[in-house]
């Protein structure tokens, strides 16, 4: 089997080719940079550099490709570079959907999010829904997976709260509003392997999954657990949302700033899910946050 992969280069695509290189799967990866950071078995894989914003030879690359793992996306846009939720989630997804039926491609796996929605608001999982119908209307033989937040080596988000609060003075950390929200987070090792069960089992097709960790964790419970892994017990100051809103409306803009208005509503809206039907259809188990924080976080 021969798999095409976008964003291969990111934290999840990674991982996601590490897991279909021990399968022993053909790979083709499309790359921005004509690199990846890291080294890989190129008997099995072929680096394509390319931009999927914009049409290029690139595309022929799909050409035998029995099945393709569309990873792109953003979590902030920025608008000055025409760097948008749409652009880069719906968009892409539509184009890609395209070249699969141009290429013959019969599978699609796409990574979306729990909360996506083409009804919604918020133009993150607005784009995300849009992105799921495009998939859904394709013909194609499709599975769709929505991760909760997903956790693991080189993360951008635990990995910082970790080194945050380890440097902390008395573990003083900030929380938006109560704390109480509640989040799921899922292991991307548990996410590469789904996405590697649903490319041979029959079971999966035409289906679409939300995928969580074993339980639902409170915020305030997860940064505990941070702690724990580092370490240090964590002191919360709670700064209420009337306050927050504002200020991550103004500052949000700035570059540098480490969350915006829109991340905010991500974080502080409950992302948990029901597994039940994952883990009938396909066979992985599900690592728990505090067990898989251990494994890289000191």
């Amino acid at each position: 089997m021969k798999i095409f992969i976008t964003g291969a280069s990111g934290f999840v695509g990674a991982h996601i080719l590490y897991k279909l290189v021990e399968h022993n799967y053909k790979l083709a990866c499309l790359v921005r940079s004509g690199k990846l950071q890291r080294s890989f078995n190129l008997d099995q894989v072929e680096i394509i550099t390319g931009d999927l914003t914009l049409p290029g030879a690139w595309s022929q690359a799909l050409q035998g490709c029995d099945a393709i793992v569309h990873l792109v996306a953003i979590i902030r846009e920025n608008r000055r570079r025409n760097i948008t939720f749409d652009k880069l989630i719906r968009q892409t997804t539509v184009d890609m959907v395209n070249y699969a039926g141009q290429y013959h491609v019969k599978k699609f796996i796409y990574i979306s999010a729990i909360g996506a929605d083409a009804r919604v608001e918020s133009p993150y999982w607005r784009a995300k829904g849009l992105a799921e119908q495009a998939v859904i209307n394709s013909g194609l033989d499709y599975t769709i997976f929505r991760p909760s937040f997903i956790f693991g080596p080189d993360d951008a988000v635990f990995n910082m709260l970790a080194s945050v609060i380890k440097r902390s003075p008395f573990g003083l950390f900030p929380v938006f509003g109560s704390g109480e929200y509640k989040h799921q987070p899922v292991s991307v090792y548990n996410v590469a392997d789904a996405v590697a069960a649903a490319l041979v089992n029959p079971a999966s097709a035409n289906k679409i999954y939300d995928i969580g960790g074993p339980e639902p964790l409170s915020w305030n419970r997860q940064l505990d657990i941070i702690g724990r892994c580092v370490n240090k017990k964590t002191a919360k100051i709670k700064i209420p949302l009337l306050l927050t809103k504002p200020l991550v409306a103004a500052a949000g803009i700035l570059p540098f700033f480490p969350i915006t208005s829109e991340q905010l509503k991500m974080l502080i809206q409950d992302n948990v899910t029901d597994n039940t039907r994952l883990l009938q259809d396909l066979d992985i188990a599900l690592t728990p946050f505090e067990q898989g924080l251990k494994e890289y976080l000191h």
